[in-house]
């Protein structure tokens, strides 16, 4: 059997299109492969679904443990940079899978992402594209 993990950018509390459609993603995938997901800590702004109300999405689909990143705030701006402990520890987690879906987003990811497909070959990585929610063209 299969074994695909989808990745979130962002925090499923969220509760904002991409993060339900990621949910809707892992259930129709759980009917074929063994389906599983993880997220990060990024928070957009107030939580919108609680633990419950994801629980109940999933519907006992497994979550991965969360991977963790650092955001520091430095004149106004906000950056964020993933703990290096957390790197190797989503590294040992990922290899596991045959197949990693996640949306193109945050380039730290990302290249991450490229790095362990580079180490790791058999390991199938799919990156898609979202068109942004505040987008006012219609073609990119």
């Amino acid at each position: 059997m299969v074994n695909v993990l989808v990745f979130s950018k962002s925090a499923l509390e969220n509760g904002r299109g991409g993060e339900i459609s990621y949910i809707e993603l892992v259930l129709g995938l759980n009917k074929y492969f063994n389906a599983s997901i993880m997220d990060t800590n990024v928070f957009f702004s107030k939580k919108l679904l609680n633990e419950e109300a994801i629980q109940r999405k999933l519907k006992g689909v497994k979550i991965i443990e969360r991977f963790n990143i650092a955001s520091l705030k430095i004149l106004k701006r906000v950056f964020s940079v993933p703990y290096p402990r957390e790197i190797i520890k989503l590294y040992k987690k990922i290899k596991k899978y045959d197949i990693v879906y996640t949306s193109l987003g945050n380039i730290k990811i990302n290249i991450l992402f490229i790095f362990f497909g580079l180490i790791n070959r058999r390991i199938k990585f799919i990156i898609r594209y979202n068109k942004p929610i505040s987008s006012k063209s219609f073609l990119s």
